[in-house]
């Protein structure tokens, strides 16, 4: 997507507020949708449940409105899902611990 219309000032954003971007890397997972962000971590850094912020009126990520949307969180869950399924993503498992493995990693080096 061409961020062109933006940086000319067009327009005030790049993708309209109904399109869905995903990510995922390494258990953590993301779903921007207009001015909203839904993101699952996994632990150390996350409780494996997602969490929803309005990024335009709260940048930092402080205020979880999860419990106050769950319209809003459950359409997003389902917009991850699809990118899931779409790109063959193999969602890390529930036992996974990215510390013990980055040990064993480092240790398979030597």
């Amino acid at each position: 997507m061409s961020m062109m219309s933006l940086l000319t000032g067009a327009s005030k954003q790049v993708y309209p507020d109904n399109t869905s971007i995903s990510q995922e890397l390494s258990g953590g997972a993301a779903v921007y949708q207009g001015d909203y962000k839904l993101v699952r971590n996994i632990p150390p850094y996350g409780d494996r449940k997602w969490h929803l912020y309005n990024l335009r009126v709260d940048p930092a990520e402080s205020k979880d409105l999860a419990s106050a949307e769950p319209e809003r969180v459950k359409s997003m869950a389902e917009a991850y899902a699809q990118y899931v399924q779409k790109n063959g993503v193999i969602e890390v498992p529930d036992d996974y611990d990215m510390t013990a493995q980055a040990k064993k990693n480092a240790a398979a080096k030597h």
